[in-house]
C-alpha cells in the first residue's frame, strides 16, 4: 500500500474571480479533478491542499496551477474584447 502524501499550493495573486472560474460551479472543476486523479482537493482561499498518492497529488497541484494561470488569460482577453 502506497503512501498519501499531501501538496500545499499557494495560487497568487488572489483573485476571488480567477478562483470561481478554477473551482466551477458548486466546485464541479474541483470535482472532476479529483476524480480523474484519484486525490483529494481542499481549498480555502487560494491556498489548496492536494491529498493522494505521491505522483497523482503532485501532478494535480500541477495542474492547478496550470489551470489558475490559463483562466488569467481567459479572463484578460474577456475584458480586451469589452473594451
Amino acid at each position: 500500500m502506497s503512501k498519501l502524501t499531501s501538496n500545499e499550493i499557494l495560487l497568487e495573486p488572489s483573485d476571488n474571480k480567477r478562483l470561481a472560474s478554477l473551482c466551477g460551479p458548486f466546485d464541479d472543476n474541483i470535482k472532476q479533478i479529483e476524480r480523474r486523479l484519484g486525490v483529494e482537493i481542499t481549498y480555502r482561499s487560494n491556498e489548496f491542499k492536494v491529498t493522494g498518492q505521491a505522483q497523482q497529488s503532485s501532478g494535480a497541484a500541477q495542474l492547478l496551477k496550470l489551470l489558475y494561470i490559463a483562466v488569467s488569460y481567459t479572463h484578460l482577453r474577456a475584458h480586451e474584447t469589452r473594451h
